[in-house]
């Protein structure tokens, strides 16, 4: 369909559609987005997933105006991009993009799909690997659950709420499947020592976990 770059420009002749739009327009027709949520909860368990698709989708309609999904084109989605370019930054364009093209699957229509590439990134200071294998080796000396979520964080790029809410039946052999995350469905390769690491602290130290017992019981992993 449409591709969005670096300079988030398109060379493509446009009207003034939505130039003048204020936010909060009242929809014509709110079963569009009542249908989606029911969908959504059926898909997503996590209610900051579904409220975030949710929101993209009602920001998408009330943007656009549309009131069925035959209202929905090309010059429509475009001029919809065009309206992000001069209202928002990268990230949340980002953002609004990936809602709209789950509401865009939702109503089978995903021939509209809008492709997010080259997209721009922020610069973030980086730690040498020296360090990470030194910090791992002091932290390995607290404690074996503060080992583990500094695990997997380095291995596997893991935020807090997929440490603390991963569950034993993402592990399928030597790969762990995220579900829910921010990003989509992510999975990665379990290092041997990390999965020999899981396997003892599943037989040895969850259990006391459990039952209050250690230096700070209420932080765990793998709760379920």
């Amino acid at each position: 369909m449409a591709d969005i770059g670096d300079n988030l420009s398109w060379s493509i002749t446009y009207d003034t559609t939505f130039k003048n739009l204020e936010p909060n327009q009242p929809l014509k027709d709110m079963e569009i987005l009542r249908a989606y949520k029911r969908h959504l909860k059926t898909r997503h368990r996590k209610p900051r997933t579904i409220n975030t698709y949710y929101n993209s989708a009602k920001h998408f309609i009330e943007t656009t105006s549309i009131t069925s999904s035959s209202d929905i084109n090309e010059k429509l989605i475009q001029d919809y991009l065009i309206y992000l370019n001069e209202h928002y930054k990268h990230n949340t364009i980002s953002g609004y993009i990936v809602g709209m093209d789950k509401l865009l699957d939702y109503l089978d229509l995903s021939e509209f799909h809008v492709t997010i590439i080259n997209g721009k990134r922020k610069r973030r200071d980086t730690i040498e690997k020296e360090d990470i294998q030194e910090i791992l080796k002091q932290v390995k000396q607290v404690g074996i659950i503060d080992y583990l979520m500094l695990r997997f964080i380095t291995d596997f790029d893991a935020r807090n709420h997929e440490i603390t809410e991963a569950k034993w039946s993402w592990i399928k052999g030597d790969r762990i499947y995220f579900q829910d995350c921010k990003t989509g469905d992510n999975d990665a390769v379990i290092l041997p020592d990390l999965q020999e690491l899981l396997n003892y602290y599943r037989k040895n130290i969850r259990p006391m976990a459990k039952k209050g017992v250690g230096s700070n019981p209420s932080i765990r992993i793998m709760p379920r």
